[in-house]
């Protein structure tokens, strides 16, 4: 998203501080509103929440500042939470961190109550389902998560919202996510579960470039590891395990979209829900193939565990890992023939892993299973 803002009437240079002030409104929401990424300003039982990017005027994101945020909170029982953290903040970097961040205010609900330093749950309406339960549920994902990923400074907020509307949803920036839900039913930790660990898993698998290019790995990844992982750990048996991934092999084979190119699906992707779902099907089971394929060629000794792992660890010091350097690692791995499946998922033609590609994962403790696709009936 890129805002340029200009004011309306001739500015002299300035010198000196600078201070503007201006007025965000409200978005008004009601039963007819669409559900959509949980970016926008609105407000919900006395407070208001929203993202960054939708309410903040910010110079120029690429130049780095010493930033403070505070917040003109006066009234009694009213607490400030953004992302990257409570109340006055003192941060340094980019404007993006502002821009990329939730903001919640209002008389607040928490769990834990007193607060943790790594895992944190804020929601104001008092939710229709047990949200120390859920709350609970994400941070044992979460601590699963930051143990494989090796997350070396633990740290995640968790911002809940009733939707006026029907829809169940999240949408993550980084070190946090935001969910929704609607009143058309009552989520449980079980049909939360496999939301909830998706948009955890954003926290850490990404690849640089544009989100047509790459959109395909980052909800492709947080498909993947918000299946195997809680699989692995013990948080979902072999049935918990399979009904999900046959759900996503359902979806994937029965959108007629998933056959466009990524680029054409991608100039759509806001006017037809179905083209948003293409990347999440694709992605997914393109990495089941590319691990399987890298297992079998090693032996077992490694999968795309490895490569997701060492793209991850070549961000965090500072490369730009893209797409180019994706199929490098699999050109390492699998020959010409890793570039060659990548074009061909990102040209539309299915990608069909074998039927026991998630079957023998690697490590002592992880429990054997087979993947079971139970309907490719409707391809068009």
């Amino acid at each position: 998203m890129s805002v340029r803002w200009k004011a309306a009437i001739p500015c002299p240079i300035t010198s000196g501080d600078l201070t503007v002030s201006y007025f965000a409104p409200v978005q008004q929401v009601g039963p007819a509103t669409h559900n959509g990424p949980l970016f926008d300003l609105r407000a919900e039982a006395d407070g208001v929440h929203g993202a960054g990017i939708t309410f903040l005027v910010l110079p120029k994101p690429d130049t780095e500042f010493a930033i403070s945020v505070r917040w003109n909170c006066t009234e009694e029982k009213v607490r400030c939470v953004a992302s990257f953290g409570e109340d006055a903040c003192e941060l340094t970097g980019t404007v993006d961190m502002l821009a990329y961040s939730f903001y919640m205010a209002g008389p607040l609900h928490q769990h834990p109550a007193q607060g943790s330093p790594t895992f944190n749950m804020y929601w104001l309406t008092e939710p229709s389902f047990d949200p120390v339960a859920v709350a609970e549920h994400i941070e044992r994902v979460y601590s699963i998560m930051c143990d494989f990923f090796r997350e070396p400074v633990p740290g995640h907020r968790v911002f809940v919202r009733r939707n006026p509307h029907d829809g169940t949803g999240g949408t993550a920036l980084p070190r946090s996510f935001f969910f929704g839900y609607g009143d058309d039913e009552v989520p449980t930790v079980e049909s939360l579960s496999a939301l909830l660990a998706h948009e955890t898993a954003h926290n850490w698998p990404r690849l640089d470039g544009e989100h047509s290019e790459t959109a395909w790995y980052s909800e492709g990844t947080a498909e993947y590891y918000s299946l195997v992982l809680p699989h692995r750990a013990g948080l979902l048996d072999d049935e918990q395990f399979l009904e999900p991934v046959n759900e996503r092999a359902r979806n994937y084979f029965t959108n007629p979209l998933q056959t466009l190119t990524s680029a054409t699906a991608a100039e759509i992707y806001w006017r037809d829900q179905r083209a948003q779902r293409v990347p999440y099907g694709r992605g997914l089971f393109y990495l089941i193939d590319v691990n399987a394929k890298i297992q079998a060629a090693g032996e077992g000794k490694r999968g795309v565990d490895d490569l997701v792992l060492a793209a991850l660890e070549r961000r965090w010091a500072g490369e730009k890992v893209g797409v180019a350097e994706w199929l490098e690692m699999v050109r390492k791995e699998l020959g010409e023939a890793g570039p060659d499946d990548f074009a061909a998922m990102e040209a539309g033609e299915w990608v069909v892993p074998a039927s026991d590609a998630l079957g023998e994962p690697r490590g002592a403790a992880v429990r054997s299973y087979r993947w079971q696709v139970t309907d490719r009936t409707q391809r068009s």
